[in-house]
């Protein structure tokens, strides 16, 4: 997996080149346990040109003065380490994961600033309504799931709750204190479309307005192996 981000108009780059391995166990024929495992080359660049000081500011011209500020290096690279387990059965799911194992450091100036650990759990189920129809169209669904995440002293709380209807799916979540997130997709097995659009409920609501997302996943079919295994019941957007 390689990933790219640029924040910032571009001051401040974030590379993230990774290898993930799983491997799964059939504890019995109801439950499975998942484990993962990711190994990433982790790298922040600094555009030092793009940043603004204090004392580059005078009261009556503006930004007119040399910095005095000096960066002990414009990049910052290293290993990091990710590990998570999942275990669901045939109406229920729960997961934990812990990213940045390694806390890679992060400091562009004296000292060190390490990346403090990622911690995720997430839970959810699959409550299937009207079971006397055989139809893959006539079934309906709905799903209950709850996200827990923490970094350092940042917490984050969410709750959602889809609906499933053959291959349509419609939801939304509630990330507490920040967001709603209402969603609506197609699910075709081997392709995928979902929209998502958040809507700001916080003091940045002025400032966003919003996001809208927009999702596609094709799935290529391999040839099956001799022992086939579940998939995870659970929904994909």
């Amino acid at each position: 997996m390689a990933e790219q981000d640029k924040a910032g108009n571009g001051t401040l780059t974030t590379t993230n080149l990774s290898a993930i391995y799983a491997y799964q166990l059939n504890v019995s024929r109801d439950f499975t346990v998942n484990a993962g495992f990711q190994a990433t080359y982790h790298q922040l660049s600094l555009d030092e040109s793009k940043l603004s000081f204090g004392d580059q500011i005078d009261p009556v011209r503006g930004f007119v003065y040399t910095t005095g500020e000096t960066l002990l290096r414009n990049s910052v690279s290293g290993p990091d380490f990710s590990a998570g387990l999942l275990g669901y059965g045939r109406n229920v799911f729960f997961g934990f994961a812990a990213d940045h194992l390694t806390q890679p450091d992060e400091s562009f100036v004296q000292g060190t600033s390490p990346l403090p650990i990622k911690y995720t759990g997430h839970a959810g189920a699959m409550i299937p309504i009207n079971t006397r129809s055989t139809l893959v169209e006539d079934q309906f669904t709905l799903s209950p799931n709850v996200l827990y995440q923490q970094q350092g002293n940042f917490r984050q709380l969410d709750l959602g709750f889809y609906g499933i209807k053959g291959s349509v799916v419609g939801g939304f979540w509630y990330r507490t204190g920040d967001a709603i997130i209402l969603l609506i997709g197609i699910d075709k097995g081997t392709f995928k479309f979902g929209y998502s659009y958040d809507i700001t409920i916080s003091k940045l609501t002025l400032s966003t307005g919003g996001a809208h997302e927009l999702s596609m996943i094709f799935q290529i079919q391999c040839r099956p192996k001799r022992h086939n295994y579940r998939i995870i019941n659970c929904p994909s957007f």
